[in-house]
């Protein structure tokens, strides 16, 4: 009898044993199969961010690039005028529209470049039609802008004048249209040159 009950104990003893080894292969298993599963979710999510990534990279690469609106004329003399150099330029006109109705030759000159080609005969010039015309009105309009480099400006200007000759009494209006050569000289945007490109009516 007491051998059957070591039997016994010895056979428990063996059978706990394989069952606690059957545990233990079985949590193994389960954690095996857990880091497996977390690592071809790793995988997946990895290819489906290349995917994605491709597909956008296709579309963006794909895609037609747009057309760049060209601007009018209207539209590109209104953005040049909100530069710094274009407001300069605009200040300058005015400052010559003044003089020419204030006959002040030394303000309208101001605006010319030292280097202006006879420039003096040019001052006379204006003296002359001063005797002859007084200015009653005169409007400018900026077109056709071309900034040359950092210190040259190639610009038509038109003038639009109202004018009465002081000996008939009678009055006029004319329009003059010039290229002009704006220079900018110590920090200040000046005339360098003109060439009349059209003339309607001519005062000289």
């Amino acid at each position: 009898m007491p051998q059957n009950n070591d039997y016994v104990k010895h056979a428990r003893t063996a059978l706990e044993a394989e069952a606690h080894k059957v545990v233990q292969d079985s949590n193994r298993l389960r954690d095996n199969l857990r880091q497996a599963g977390k690592k071809i979710w790793h995988y997946l999510l990895f290819v489906w961010v290349i995917v994605i990534i491709a597909g956008i990279s296709y579309f963006i690469v794909s895609r037609p690039t747009p057309k760049a609106t060209k601007q009018t004329p209207a539209e590109q003399h209104a953005a040049f005028s909100t530069t710094p150099a274009g407001q300069a330029l605009i200040n300058l006109l005015t400052q010559m529209r003044q003089a020419q109705l204030k006959k002040d030759i030394n303000l309208l000159f101001e605006a010319y470049s030292p280097d202006f080609p006879d420039l003096a005969h040019r001052q006379q010039l204006m003296r002359e039609i001063w005797k002859k015309y007084d200015y009653l009105d005169s409007q400018f309009h900026l077109s056709d802008v071309i900034v040359k480099n950092k210190t040259l400006i190639l610009a038509k200007v038109t003038w639009v004048i109202k004018a009465r000759n002081r000996q008939t009494n009678q009055t006029k209006i004319f329009s003059k249209t010039y290229q002009v050569y704006f220079s900018k000289d110590s920090g200040k945007w000046l005339i360098l040159k003109l060439n009349p490109d059209t003339e309607k009516e001519n005062l000289e």
